[in-house]
């Protein structure tokens, strides 16, 4: 019995420590992701037709930036000559991937956000197959 207990003590308390985090980070707003193709080095994200923020392509085709106070709201983004809407809260973490040779129908959310976003991104390609039977 005494060596269970040492044995679960110190693992008891190292979990406790690690579960423990400051609250830094818990007010920022994440956006980010990853193009497959890319058709220029950057994406930019927009909010009512003004830019918010420009973000860069690493050397993997990543990019990512955080907010500290964002409006919530109807965002876009724009990659190349293509762009696309999303549904941005605060502290919200929403990365996204795509390839632009199939912008559209490749592009997947996921995080804190994915679900709304991948639902507006299935209601807009319903639209779009609509109006090519129409």
């Amino acid at each position: 019995m005494i060596k269970k207990i040492t044995y679960f003590l110190p693992v008891l308390f190292l979990t406790t420590l690690i579960s423990c985090s400051s609250d830094i980070k818990k007010d920022f707003t994440f956006f980010g992701g990853k193009i497959i193709n890319p058709k220029s080095k950057n994406v930019i994200l927009y909010y009512e037709e003004e830019a918010i923020d420009t973000f860069l392509l690493n050397n993997k085709n990543k990019f990512l930036g955080e907010f500290k106070s964002l409006k919530e709201g109807l965002y876009h983004f724009r990659h190349g000559n293509e762009y696309q809407y999303i549904y941005l809260e605060p502290k919200d973490s929403l990365m996204l991937r795509l390839n632009t040779w199939d912008f559209d129908e490749s592009l997947v959310y996921a995080g804190k956000g994915a679900e709304r976003n991948n639902i507006l991104i299935d209601c807009f390609l319903a639209e779009e197959k609509e109006k090519n039977i129409l």
